[in-house]
């Protein structure tokens, strides 16, 4: 599973009060063997975190290595992506920037 974004709110690096960061927080404790999240404004993993079972990846490599993708913040990085990428995954668009009319 991966989680896309983690920030208060879109395009910038502040996690403080996030709804995001809270979600992919208990997801985390669902017991996934791994936890993709692509936050493309920050550099290191919260302290939230395991280190372990989640890592801090790219959106290309989310995109190759998770099979359910959870979209919690509008980026502009991720209003691009191919929506052929995503045929073969379970998409959970929270933002309604994924689905296509």
């Amino acid at each position: 599973i991966a989680c896309l974004g983690l920030s208060f709110k879109p395009n910038i690096d502040d996690l403080r009060e996030s709804p995001a960061l809270y979600i992919t927080s208990q997801v985390s404790k669902m017991g996934f063997s791994k936890l993709y999240i692509v936050e493309p404004n920050i550099k290191k993993m919260p302290k939230e975190f395991d280190q372990n079972s989640v890592v801090l990846v790219t959106m290309v490599e989310a995109i190759n290595e998770a099979d359910i993708l959870v979209l919690l913040v509008d980026h502009e990085q991720f209003k691009g992506i191919n929506q052929n990428s995503l045929l073969e995954k379970q998409v959970i668009d929270t933002r309604g920037i994924l689905i296509q009319g």
